[in-house]
């Protein structure tokens, strides 16, 4: 669930301006453009102006963060980043009376009286019950009691869901629930023991959100009907890590509770997760790691399997559909499409592989690709593929002949810079061969039948850039003989 559906009205569209000044590189937007993108009046985009500049004026530590409007029909950002702008959607989460429902709703409804509650939060009783009933459509709408990846228990989709939304909300902003400090460290002390060395930073942020929400539904009377995890297919330690949960969570939480922040760890690459386990308790995630495997060794002409790192690239390709069909969070980083093109055009072959997994995920998978999905899973198989195939193993090497007139030293000078091209798969040859794709030389060569690169005096970046283009080209056009 989008955590801005919680947001104020008026601030849905603040929110959206600042990512819509975000968007462009100058930090510019013309009134016309907002007022039509947004069916705003100018008297409406007159308030939101003073509003965002109020907003910035709160979250700005150090420099000023201000829009301004001198240039007549324009909106100009100074000072405006991508902090600015999630500490300005925290704030407008946090300052809607829908999401103080919301809250009440998860997480104190069984144990806080209502009027309580109300009296806590200076938020009219009328007003409460109307922002109650406009929340109930606004779950059903938002798909929130919906499963995604292998979630069937209802309660453990409630959670994910609200793991979600304050991940996205507060993570690198702010600390929710930071009440609940105190007690989540024993807690994570244990799992630190358990996983054997101390917890990144990351892992922190994390797994102390994670238990917050555990500790809050359960606080709360909302508690898992089903296990999930099969605590017999694991080892020892795993038992014992359950126990010592129990011995220092107050109140001590049951087996079932303590496998479900045991399965958190397993999932989430905190701890490994036993081959036996993996295939009894999600039987899901080979199925799809031998589908990638099998599309991957389908492109034998392309792809060299001799050469892999099986055992490595079929460890990562589990965890990552582990995740997909687990504890799946829907991402927030690694989700810009453009970047794409980078790796589409520098490794072509594997594109090939990840487009058609992806297909297939999109007709077995229960969780739905969304475009932010898509490119996240897009980014992990293909670091995936990086990590676990050599360039040798791929049989779109571009093979390059530095051939100078003036001999070895400014020959050795080009092959060294080539050197930076390396995740190219550039073969660099010192004669022409019938491989030879590119041939570099300050001369050109009539018993040369490859394309030339002619360099009479050092190459300038635009040289190089030039060339780099022509690599990728080159590389692209071997790969579609390939795959033909």
């Amino acid at each position: 669930m989008n955590f801005t559906a919680l947001f104020n009205q008026s601030d849905q569209t603040t929110y959206a301006i600042l990512q819509a000044l975000m968007q462009r590189t100058d930090l510019t937007r013309t009134t016309a453009s907002l007022a039509a993108d947004y069916d705003l009046t100018p008297y409406q985009l007159n308030k939101y102006f003073e509003t965002i500049n109020a907003d910035l004026q709160t979250v700005t530590t150090g420099t000023p963060a201000y829009l301004d409007a001198s240039q007549r029909g324009v909106w100009r950002a100074h000072g405006l980043t991508t902090y600015m702008v999630q500490r300005i959607g925290l704030l407008a989460l946090q300052r809607s009376n829908l999401f103080i429902v919301f809250e009440y709703e998860f997480f104190y409804k069984n144990r806080l009286a209502k009027r309580d509650y109300i009296n806590q939060h200076a938020i009219s009783t009328p007003n409460f019950y109307l922002m109650t009933n406009s929340l109930h459509t606004l779950l059903a709408n938002e798909h929130f009691y919906t499963a995604t990846g292998g979630a069937t228990d209802p309660e453990s989709i409630i959670r994910l869901h609200l793991f979600e939304l304050y991940y996205t909300a507060y993570t690198g902003v702010a600390t929710p629930f930071a009440e609940l400090n105190a007690s989540v460290e024993p807690l994570l002390q244990c799992c630190a023991d358990f996983i054997g060395h101390p917890l990144r930073p990351t892992q922190v942020t994390k797994l102390s959100l994670f238990i917050k929400i555990w500790q809050l539904r359960i606080q709360n009377g909302d508690t898992l009907t089903a296990d999930a995890l099969t605590l017999s297919a694991l080892p020892a330690e795993s038992q014992t890590f359950i126990a010592q949960l129990q011995a220092v969570a107050t109140p001590a939480p049951s087996a079932r509770e303590a496998g479900y922040l045991l399965a958190f760890l397993l999932t989430q690459q905190f701890a490994p997760l036993p081959d036996a386990a993996m295939a009894t308790t999600f039987p899901a995630v080979k199925p799809l790691t031998a589908n990638f495997m099998g599309l991957l060794t389908a492109q034998s002409a392309l792809i060299d399997c001799s050469r892999l790192d099986l055992d490595r690239l079929t460890a990562s390709l589990n965890q990552l559909h582990l995740q997909l069909v687990t504890f799946f969070v829907e991402p927030t980083t690694f989700i810009d499409p453009t970047q794409m093109q980078f790796f589409q055009e520098l490794y072509p072959g594997f594109d090939v592989v990840i487009t058609a997994a992806l297909q297939h995920l999109e007709q077995v998978s229960t969780t739905p690709l969304t475009p932010k999905l898509r490119v996240n899973l897009y980014f992990s198989y293909m670091f995936a593929l990086i990590s676990a195939i050599p360039p040798r193993a791929v049989n779109d090497e571009v093979f390059i002949c530095v051939d100078f007139s003036e001999g070895a030293l400014y020959s050795d000078y080009v092959i060294q810079t080539l050197a930076a091209f390396s995740h190219a798969h550039i073969v660099v040859e010192d004669n022409v061969s019938t491989e030879t794709d590119i041939y570099i030389s300050d001369y050109h060569s009539d018993l040369v039948d490859a394309p030339q690169v002619i360099w009479q005096n050092p190459p300038t970046p635009t040289d190089w850039s030039d060339l780099a283009d022509m690599i990728l080209t080159t590389k692209h056009d071997k790969t579609l003989q390939l795959v033909k």
